[in-house]
C-alpha cells in the first residue's frame, strides 16, 4: 500500500512539473505579444487625447464627443490591462512564497 502511494504522489509531482514548464513557456511566449498590444493601448490614448484636444481648440474635425469617448475607452482598457497584470502579479508571488515556505519545512 505505501508504493502505491509514492507512485501516485511521483505521478502528481510529474504532471506538477510538467504543468510549471507549460506555463513559464506560456509566460515566455506572450510577452512580445502582450507587451506590443500594451504599447499600442498606450499610443491609442496618446491619439485619443491630441484629438480631444484638438477637437475642443477647433482644429480638428472630430467632434468632441466622439473624442472624449475615444479617450475614455483607451483609458479604461489601458487601466484594466495593467490591474489585471499588477493583480495576477501579486497572488503568483504569494504563492511563490507560500510554496517556498512549504518546501524549506
Amino acid at each position: 500500500m505505501f508504493s502505491g502511494n509514492v507512485t501516485t504522489l511521483e505521478g502528481h509531482r510529474c504532471l506538477w512539473l510538467r504543468l510549471s514548464r507549460l506555463v513559464r513557456d506560456l509566460g515566455s511566449g506572450l510577452l512580445a505579444p502582450l507587451s506590443a498590444l500594451l504599447l499600442l493601448h498606450f499610443v491609442l490614448l496618446t491619439l485619443a487625447s491630441y484629438a480631444l484636444l484638438g477637437s475642443l481648440l477647433n482644429t480638428a474635425s472630430l467632434p468632441v464627443p466622439a473624442a472624449a469617448f475615444l479617450v475614455a475607452t483607451a483609458a479604461a482598457t489601458l487601466s484594466i490591462c495593467c490591474d489585471s497584470g499588477h493583480r495576477t502579479t501579486k497572488q503568483v508571488r504569494q504563492l511563490f512564497v507560500l510554496f517556498y515556505w512549504v518546501r524549506c519545512y
